[in-house]
């Protein structure tokens, strides 16, 4: 499982880029590793997995005697102040203090695993932000190349209606599908 949030982890990074970079630069491993580093969604779960070891650390301290101190101004009767310093050692608490223990630990396991719930998450967003960006280049590059095919079509079909080789309606035909591919070509560059 480890390894498979470490996966993620690079992928998660575009959602959430703090730093600028150029799309060309800006590989799939950066992208995941920005964004489950500086996505605000894990930056607060990071803090509630920070808060929730530190009520584990609390409740561990219950187990410790207490110290505390006291002091009093003086009375009418009595002259100085009164100092009281008192240690506090639980003897047997009935199992509150191991139940406090055992609770703050499971939320701490809670929270760490809502951590890298949000992390998978994310990283799959990223994931799928990037398919869809290499998805659209693809289409962009292929629509390009459809383009410069059919104007090479339209040119030999137009020499040879030309030469009386091919008819008219041909040529009328390949126009219409280089307009077609230009079309698409021109939607592909607009979204």
């Amino acid at each position: 499982m480890n390894f498979f949030l470490r996966t993620i982890y690079f992928v998660v990074v575009l959602f959430s880029v703090k730093e600028t970079y150029a799309l060309e630069t800006l590989n799939i491993q950066d992208a995941m590793r920005l964004a489950v580093t500086t996505h605000p969604a894990v930056i607060g779960k990071n803090n509630e997995l920070l808060a929730a070891s530190y009520n584990l650390e609390g409740a561990k301290w219950q187990r410790y005697p207490a110290l505390s101190a006291q002091t009093a101004s003086p009375t009418l009767s009595r002259q100085g102040v009164i100092t009281t310093v008192t240690i506090d050692q639980p003897l047997w608490t009935g199992g509150r203090i191991s139940s406090n223990i055992n609770a703050a630990s499971a939320r701490a396991l809670a929270t760490q695993y809502d951590l890298e719930d949000t992390q998978q998450t994310i990283l799959l967003k990223v994931t799928n932000a990037f398919c869809n960006m290499i998805k659209f280049q693809e289409k962009l590059s292929s629509a390009t190349e459809s383009v410069a095919e059919h104007q090479r079509l339209l040119e030999l079909i137009e020499r040879r209606a030309n030469g009386e080789i091919s008819p008219e309606n041909e040529v009328t035909l390949a126009r219409a599908r280089l307009a077609q591919t230009k079309s698409d070509q021109l939607q592909y560059e607009l979204s």
